[in-house]
């Protein structure tokens, strides 16, 4: 079966391109000066240890948080947005279920791992917690595409986003304020502190927010909390905790003319303790227990307003993660990551025909090694083995290259690798609308990227170029004559994906990300629900003075399809535009003011679900 496929027209695109450059190109003639952070040459998500961004042979994306903070971005789906290689997608308005879609994978191919656990399993969405989730406490997020399945194991045929709770400082505490308002009844504040005593360190973050949003039953409140010790017991063994927390109750107003009305309340928590011991210069080691439970409850709002047939549903889900890694490093050339990880994961689902418990433990072990054949080339190769109670094994491998010419600053880069994702035990010993199927067989995922990264401008501008090719078979699919799941599905995507960073004159910084991604269901021909063809994404901030800044970012979406998963239903594209501004009164006094689609663009990132009008915000930050 073939499916007509339209494709963006050139006028279309080129207005949306045209605007990404006029954004980019803001003020580039004016000259004002300001201190700007030299970007970490580091990345961890690529090898499980830190890696100078030269040797690295993954496609990963180190979010610039300082620059998504003076671009008043709040949200954390708000800043993965601006990466490449991904399409971010929220049902509705504000606190709305995100989805995230990498290099054509599902919404629960796309691995969370936060603090070094991973927050999501097949019963343990993400998208309710990426929907509310705000940048506090956050220090770092990196962007790993592609599938990651030997260092992360299940959920990462996509990709992997990891999240790190902030560190404390050592020296004089840092602490900030915050609040702000504006439409559809918006208002929010947060409180966060970094400092030290004696050897140990620590941070905290606090955090609420509330809208009515613009839709009838659509309110959405919620508080977060976020906190980091550690402390050096030798001076080989550091030890930590870390605590990560979000509650949430949203509206649930449906697509527009649904009768199916409710709420949902989402609660996540996340801990862990981990211990760092360094034997010597050759062998360390990591070791990390983590406690993760997330809550989910849904109420339906009754007759007349709500649907008689709509029914209540709770779920938990609770893990317990032991991960030790170790790391050799006989010689510069060669060093080795190793571990293993054991998990348990009890799931409890209610809803008035059924109260199922279910039990999924598994235990895990991989290696990686790196060879450097020359100071500026790497190698890598790493194999996981990962085992199941309910339902068997599956084994994973990558391998990878990179070469690094540092007389042109330009670095190529070459990967391959293999993923997983396990089916959910209702999925394979039968529950409500689902018959047993033991044999059912994890989704699969292989998929290989090349590309280049060039810095220029005396490293003022940095550009990275990537195509990457992606597989996926066993996918699970729903055949409502059984009832149950089967392994019938297969999927392709390849394209483009492209991104500059640059900054001019010191004055005005800028960033810009495209992706082109072609992504299709390989046994009906048609294309991938809520993967874009085309995804740009810009922003530039001007320091006007020192302490005036002013900025303007925009984000276009085309080519896009909704609906049924055998025949969607193309979407119409859409350019949304924003802009902000913020002053420095001195002593750590900042006031801000953002217009978040500046332009009222009416449009839907999910079929039937409107997003925001035009919005303006303000809000007070004090920083001692």
């Amino acid at each position: 079966m073939s499916f007509p496929i339209r494709r963006t027209s050139s006028r279309s695109l080129f207005r949306s391109l045209t605007a990404a450059i006029a954004v980019v190109s803001l003020a580039s003639g004016l000259v004002a000066q300001t201190t700007i952070t030299e970007l970490d040459p580091m990345v961890v998500s690529s090898n499980r240890i830190p890696t100078e961004t030269q040797m690295v042979t993954s496609a990963v994306s180190v979010v610039p948080l300082e620059f998504t903070e003076e671009a008043q971005v709040e949200t954390l789906a708000g800043a993965l947005a601006q990466t490449p290689g991904i399409s971010v997608v929220q049902t509705g308005a504000k606190g709305g279920p995100v989805s995230i879609f990498i290099r054509g994978g599902e919404s629960d191919h796309t691995l969370f791992l936060v603090d070094g656990v991973r927050m999501n399993t097949g019963d343990a969405s993400y998208t309710n917690f990426l929907g509310a989730a705000d940048l506090a406490g956050v220090d770092r997020i990196e962007v790993l595409r592609g599938p990651q399945g030997t260092l992360y194991g299940s959920s990462a045929l996509g990709g992997v986003i990891v999240v790190n709770t902030a560190y404390g400082t050592h020296g004089d505490p840092v602490s900030a304020l915050s609040a702000y308002a504006g439409s559809f009844d918006s208002y929010g504040a947060s409180v966060s502190t970094r400092g030290s005593v004696d050897d140990a360190s620590y941070s905290f973050s606090l955090s609420t927010d509330s809208t009515d949003n613009d839709r009838p039953l659509n309110e959405f409140d919620q508080y977060s909390y976020s906190g980091r010790f550690e402390t050096s017991l030798t001076d080989r063994l550091a030890v930590g905790l870390t605590l990560r927390g979000q509650n949430t109750s949203a509206g649930a107003p449906g697509s527009v003319g649904s009768t199916f009305i409710g709420e949902v309340d989402s609660v996540n928590h996340l801990a862990t303790a981990y211990a760092e011991w360094t034997a010597s210069d050759e062998l360390s080691a990591k070791l990390i227990y983590g406690w993760v439970q997330r809550e989910y409850t849904y109420t339906p709002v009754p007759p007349p307003v709500g649907n008689p047939w709509d029914t209540p549903f709770y779920s938990r889900n609770t893990r317990n993660v032991v991960d030790l890694q170790t790391v050799w490093t006989p010689d510069a050339r060669f060093d080795l990551v190793a571990g293993v990880n054991i998990e348990t994961e009890d799931i409890t689902t209610i809803t008035p025909t059924a109260n199922n418990g279910f039990e999924n433990d598994s235990q895990a072990a991989f290696a990686l090694g790196t060879f450097r054949p020359t100071e500026h080339s790497s190698i890598v190769a790493g194999l996981r083995y990962d085992d199941f109670d309910l339902w068997g094994n599956d084994t994973t491998w990558k391998i990878g290259f990179s070469h690094y010419l540092p007389e042109s600053g330009t670095k190529l880069r070459a990967n391959y690798g293999t993923g997983f994702n396990t089916p959910r035990p209702v999925y394979v010993v039968g529950g409500p609308f689902y018959s047993p199927n033991p044999n059912l067989e994890p989704e699969e995922s292989e998929g290989w990227d090349v590309g280049i990264d060039q810095s220029f401008a005396e490293d003022n501008g940095t550009l990275s170029l990537t195509y990457f090719d992606n597989r996926f078979e066993n996918k699970f699919e729903y055949d409502s004559a059984i009832p149950g799941m089967e392994n019938v599905g297969r999927a392709s995507s390849s394209g483009v994906e492209a991104a500059v960073s640059y900054i001019f004159n010191r004055a005005l910084s800028t960033l810009v990300s495209y992706t082109y991604s072609d992504s299709q269901n390989d046994v009906t021909g048609v294309p991938l629900r809520r993967r874009p063809e085309h995804i740009i994404s810009a922003a530039a901030n001007w320091r006007v003075t020192e302490d005036w800044l002013l900025g303007a970012g925009l984000s276009f979406a085309a080519q896009r399809y909704d609906g049924s998963a055998t025949t969607p239903v193309k979407l119409p594209d859409y350019t949304v535009a924003r802009a902000y501004t913020s002053y420095d009164f001195g002593n750590g006094l900042l006031v801000k003011l953002r217009v978040e689609n500046a332009f009222d663009e009416e449009y839907e990132a999910v079929r039937g679900y409107p997003s925001l009008p035009v919005a303006v915000y303000g809000g007070v930050e004090w920083r001692f």
